[in-house]
This record gives structure tokens, sequence and C-alpha cells, in this order.
């Protein structure tokens, strides 16, 4: 059984219940984190998805008032049930293919810090020794882009392993974005903060880095609150 399976909403609820159809694997809690300004669409969407899911165990929303990016959600899933042992974290935009949750059950019972996937960081999960070794996803990379490369590359360092599995999800890319002119827009000028945020802390674009630490050891990573502020969408 999964513990926890983890997945932030902006928009496109219709897509997020249609991921909750595809879960066929048992799973003790999904969590819902809402990050969409109207709650209610997601709420209902997802809650009605469920009812009739039996692989479903419990059905938990986390409502912040503002977007929490997909680095704060994916940080907030995690601390949601912090003693693990282990969390699923998806897109809205995912379906599962058939078996892919259980292939992730199956790789993460090995207690070993690792980190397995079905879709690259769309649809993934880490254990407990994963984000012991590794550290939280850095919410400076904000709203999204670049936190996924980031953590890879920090996994890469901390010898964590990254097993990619048989999978047949599918996804519909950059959904978010591409329903909402005001959102592409916004995606347009933070996209590239975050991209010049990774050069910085990473000496290089993503697989091309020339850091093995933080700003090459000048700087600790700090979440900083007005950069939060001024990317916010």
């Amino acid at each position: 059984m999964i513990p926890l399976l983890g997945v932030p909403v902006l928009n496109r609820e219709d897509l997020a219940a249609r991921m909750v159809c595809s879960v066929d694997h048992p799973v003790d809690e999904l969590l819902v984190v809402v990050n969409a300004t109207d709650k209610g669409p997601t709420v209902d969407a997802v809650g009605a998805a469920a009812e009739v899911n039996p692989n479903i165990r419990k059905v938990s929303y986390s409502l912040p008032s503002f977007n929490l990016g997909c680095g704060g959600s994916w940080n907030h899933i995690i601390r949601h049930r912090p003693a693990g042992p282990w969390w699923v974290i998806v897109n809205a935009d995912i379906v599962f293919g058939a078996g892919d949750l259980a292939r992730l059950d199956d790789a993460m019972q090995p207690e070993a810090a690792h980190l397995a996937t079905v879709f690259e960081f769309g649809a993934f999960a880490l254990n407990t020794a994963c984000v012991d070794a590794v550290g939280w996803f850095d919410e400076n990379f904000h709203p999204m882009y670049f936190e996924d490369k980031d953590y890879e590359h920090r996994m890469r360092q901390a010898g964590v392993p990254y097993v990619k599995l048989e999978s047949g999800a599918t996804h519909d890319t950059s959904s978010t974005i591409r329903s909402s002119p005001r959102l592409a827009a916004r995606n347009n000028d933070t996209f590239m903060h975050n991209s010049r945020y990774y050069f910085d802390k990473w000496g290089g674009s993503p697989y091309q880095e020339r850091f093995t630490v933080p700003f090459d050891g000048a700087r600790k990573v700090v979440t900083d609150r007005g950069r939060l502020a001024r990317q916010a969408w």
C-alpha cells in the first residue's frame, strides 16, 4: 500500500479528477494541495472521483491561501506525514498506466535512500532516507520549473540513485500554463528568473553544472521571502 499520494492542483481540476480515476493500487491517504484561489471546484471534482475509487482509503485537502508552487507543494506533502516512510508525488495532469503505482510500491520497499519514477518528476516516489540525504526541494524555484533538475543534481552529489521504472503513464504537457494566458505570461517571466537562479547556484545549466555545492560554497541556500512574493502566480 502507498502511505501517501500527494498532488498539487492549481487549475484544470478535471485533469486532477482524471488522475485520481487512474489510481489502480491501494493508497492509504490522498492529499490534495489546492493552490487555486477558488478551492471549491477542485475539492468537488477530486472528491467525487475519489469517492468511487475503492483503491483510495482517505482523502485530505490542504487549502493554502496562496499558490505554494511546485517545490513548496512537494515539501508540504512530505511535511504532512513527516515520518513517511515514503511518499508518491504526482502532477495533476498525469494519467497512471496499469501497474505503475504497484511498481512504485515495489521499488520503494528497500530502506536505502533512493527516488523512483514512472514519469520523471511528474510522478515519482522518494523515501525518508532520500530526504535526509538530499534535503528539501528548493522553494526559490518559484512557482515552477528547475526545482526537479536542482534535486536531481543534488541527488547525484549525494550518491542517491534515481530509478526510472517501466511505465505506461501519460502526461498533458504544461496543461496549467496552456489553459490560462495570464499564467502563460507570468511563466515567461518567472521561467527566466528560475533559469538564472539555477545557473548562479550551480555554475551552469542543467547537466552542465560546474559546482558540486550551491553557489560554489560562497553562500548558503535560504528561502527568499521577497523572491516568492515577486514570482507568485
